[in-house]
């Protein structure tokens, strides 16, 4: 582990314990939001001393943890024992990036092609916008696979289905995003069917068990207390 990581740790271990004389039904501590280490097993040995250091001091607060790239789902499917027996939620992220992301500036030069992104998306459909950007080989890679990818309601349920490997960990999962920006470009049609305005299984109707840990929190007005029931320790 370098200084930098030996540094956060002790940086966890003080706050988690500055935090731990506040009430765990209103706070969650994190370990880092949306990581980003190429190494797999490198940030599963990041997390548990992480994890180990809010735990140490915080023993009753719930600890978020998460994947090692942007907190993806596959991420978040590979092996973790030692992460996942010390942790009680792993938030989750189901990523559409060229639908989600039109209209941000953030995220890289390519943005700026994304606009009228089709969804359900399919070869055929991303094929009509390619046209106009057909000097522009970056953009068109991510476009390319989002439409051989079939997004539909079908694929995203599929996908969210796959989550609930997590169980067999007992331990709580929650997709923590699942939206998209709000200027987005895409048609209204389109954006009606994915639900984007606020997230598709609410709006769009989507074959889940039940509206996504997100939504329970926003029609719970932003309760954490809220939010604990409905990620109790098995």
């Amino acid at each position: 582990m370098t200084a930098r990581w030996r540094i956060l740790v002790k940086f966890w271990r003080a706050l988690a314990g500055h935090w731990s004389k506040r009430d765990p039904e209103m706070v969650f501590l994190e370990t880092i939001n949306e990581p980003m280490v190429e190494d797999p097993y490198r940030w599963f040995g990041i997390q548990a001393k992480l994890i180990a250091a809010m735990r140490a001091d915080a023993p009753k607060h719930t600890i978020i943890a998460s994947g090692h790239r942007w907190s993806g789902l596959a991420e978040m499917l590979a092996p973790s024992p030692t992460a996942i027996r010390m942790s009680f939620t792993i938030f989750t992220i189901t990523i559409r990036f060229p639908l989600r992301i039109q209209g941000a500036t953030w995220a890289g030069p390519n943005l700026q092609f994304y606009s009228k992104v089709p969804y359900p998306s399919s070869p055929e459909s991303v094929a009509k916008i390619l046209d106009p950007i057909a000097d522009q080989p970056a953009p068109r890679l991510s476009l390319v696979p989002y439409g051989q990818d079939r997004w539909n309601a079908e694929r995203i349920d599929r996908d969210i289905s796959m989550a609930a490997g997590g169980a067999k960990h007992h331990v709580p999962v929650t997709c923590n995003e699942f939206g998209a920006y709000r200027r987005i470009l895409s048609n209204p049609e389109d954006r009606a069917r994915a639900g984007l305005p606020t997230c598709a299984p609410c709006s769009s109707g989507m074959a889940l068990a039940g509206p996504c840990g997100l939504c329970r929190w926003l029609r719970s007005a932003i309760k954490p207390v809220a939010m604990r029931r409905l990620i109790q320790r098995p």
